[in-house]
């Protein structure tokens, strides 16, 4: 396995994990587990969040992380889940504490 992409936190890095996955690689988020650890560690090169994929699959993981840093800010407004009250961005239609799924928009 070969690191492709350092995250700024372990949601950042299972964001492109899951990206990647979605588009038939076979990642994996290392490091995730000492986000709770101090600060000062996260600090150390080489501890943050990070995601590694198979050496074959390091230049499309790159490509497809490139394309994706590419995607325009995602539009629209944060939602409240109705069934838990949490708090989701626009991008999301599933809720990320309960995973209540938006009923599709008109049209879609």
């Amino acid at each position: 396995m070969q690191q492709v992409y350092e995250g700024e936190n372990p949601v950042d890095a299972h964001l492109v994990a899951s990206y990647l996955r979605a588009n038939g690689l076979h990642p994996r988020v290392v490091h995730d587990q000492l986000w709770s650890v101090a600060v000062e560690v996260m600090t150390t090169p080489g501890v943050l969040p990070a995601v590694e994929v198979p050496a074959v699959e390091v230049e499309t993981a790159l490509r497809l992380i490139e394309d994706w840093r590419k995607q325009p800010a995602p539009q629209g407004r944060p939602w409240t889940c109705p069934q838990c009250g949490a708090v989701n961005e626009a991008q999301f239609s599933q809720c990320w504490q309960c995973g209540y799924q938006l009923p599709p928009e008109p049209g879609q």
